[in-house]
């Protein structure tokens, strides 16, 4: 019987060291933010306002990475049908693109951003979806946000010089 215990457990620390090596961990956030946190932000942190706005909230004391997926979906009314999504990050266009193809029946036109937070008050991240010529769908924008591992690069601008 001791012998089947000592097997057991050893199988058992096995299989949970193979898991930890299988499931990547996101990397530490730096020193610097101790206090803070990388939270998922899950289905039960997001709304629909209105067939052109969904909602997520990012809780207070949270910073890291995240790319935000977007996702808005209309039917074409009219030969010239259009479709616009804006992904806000506070107060901040983290994104902005029309499709310039025309389409008949239902697309679904989607947009991404990455966006790095380090914020002690809550940050609304906005899906906004306008369409013309189109009915969206009622459901409204789809948001999901994903954690990334923390990289140690704070900033980066392009410019480009006269």
């Amino acid at each position: 019987m001791r012998t089947l215990v000592i097997a057991t457990v050893a199988t058992l620390g096995f299989a949970a060291a193979a898991l930890a090596q299988s499931t990547p961990a996101i990397p530490a956030l730096p020193k610097l933010y101790a206090g803070y946190n990388q939270p998922e932000i899950g289905p039960g942190l997001c709304r629909n306002v209105n067939p052109g706005q969904t909602d997520c909230f990012i809780p207070a004391m949270t910073a890291g990475r995240y790319v935000i997926h977007t996702a808005g979906t209309s039917t074409a009314t009219a030969a010239d049908a259009k479709q616009q999504t804006t992904i806000l990050v506070g107060n901040h266009i983290c994104g902005q693109a029309s499709p310039k193809n025309t389409w008949t029946g239902a697309r679904t036109f989607k947009l991404d951003c990455i966006t790095t937070i380090l914020t002690d008050k809550a940050v609304t991240v906005s899906a906004r979806y306008a369409d013309a010529g189109a009915t969206k769908d009622p459901k409204g924008p789809i948001i999901t946000i994903e954690r990334l591992g923390w990289d140690g690069v704070v900033d980066t601008q392009i410019s480009v010089p006269k």
